[in-house]
């Protein structure tokens, strides 16, 4: 009788682990399976801006516009290519929504934010 039980018990383990094992790859390649993302409406509108963007050897952008405004497009889509993650944390931590974003630890720049009432400046 002892040795129908183990036998019942290991064959219970292994339908656990099985399941389980299952589960973690459908869950896994759910997770991490590429999407596309359509990124068209992100396009520069044709003929709103006239900019070209050259790179030398090194990398460093070379903006040629007609007007300012065209420069100045040109070299904020030269640093978004280059830098998009600084841009983006701070415009978070400009919102006040750092803890949101990083957790805990980084709610101290959100007091800050609040405290030296930055949104009352940008709106003045």
């Amino acid at each position: 009788m002892k040795k129908k039980n183990s036998i019942v018990k290991n064959i219970t383990w292994k339908r656990f682990l099985i399941s389980f094992s299952i589960l973690f790859i459908i869950s896994a390649v759910y997770i991490f399976w590429p999407t596309k993302i359509d990124l068209a409406h992100l396009e520069i509108p044709e003929g709103k801006y006239d900019v070209r963007i050259l790179r030398d050897s090194y990398g460093v952008p070379h903006i040629y516009g007609e007007k300012d405004s065209d420069v100045a497009f040109g070299l904020a889509f030269a640093h978004s290519e280059d830098d998009f993650r600084t841009i983006q944390q701070s415009i978070i931590a400009a919102k006040g929504m750092m803890g949101q974003v990083y957790g805990i630890d980084a709610a101290a720049i959100d007091y800050l934010t609040a405290l030296l009432r930055v949104q009352d400046v940008v709106d003045a």
